[in-house]
């Protein structure tokens, strides 16, 4: 499904600076393991992705913004309340069905809503910004910053 980014994913640790999005592998383990620290399964859609693609960067031409896809590890840590994100003052504005995968920067993210009328879509703030994780990405690989406008 997502060809188009296989020659993104990078076995070396710092990635390539001339590309333009930057991927790196994950195992199955890793996902379990955050599954079983926040006590629920990812979306499968995102279960997918890492499997196929990994986690990873997205070029930002500004350089003002992380844009990660975020590693499974991480979004247990913020869930969870620990390590980089343990004073996350995001996570009030969030409920049970906002599942966050995507860090623009710091106290800014992308979740996914994973129950009701709206499962699968994918929101910045109250912003519905794609429909399906697979347009998310698309648009994200057209422009790194669609969501702002």
């Amino acid at each position: 499904m997502y060809d188009y980014l296989k020659d993104y994913i990078t076995d070396n640790e710092f990635g390539n600076s001339n590309q333009k999005y930057i991927f790196y592998k994950i195992s199955e383990d890793e996902i379990i393991s955050a599954e079983e620290r926040i006590g629920k399964k990812f979306p499968p859609e995102l279960s997918m992705f890492y499997q196929e693609i990994g986690y990873g960067y997205f070029y930002d031409k500004s350089n003002c913004f992380i844009n990660v896809l975020m590693h499974p590890k991480m979004i247990a840590d913020f869930i969870c309340e620990e390590g980089d994100y343990y004073y996350a003052e995001e996570r009030e504005f969030l409920n049970e069905e906002d599942f966050v995968f995507y860090e623009i920067e710091s106290n800014m993210h992308i979740y996914i809503k994973l129950s009701g009328e709206n499962k699968g879509k994918i929101y910045l703030g109250d912003k519905n910004i794609a429909q399906t994780l697979e347009e998310f990405i698309e648009k994200l690989y057209q422009e790194s910053n669609f969501y702002f406008y």
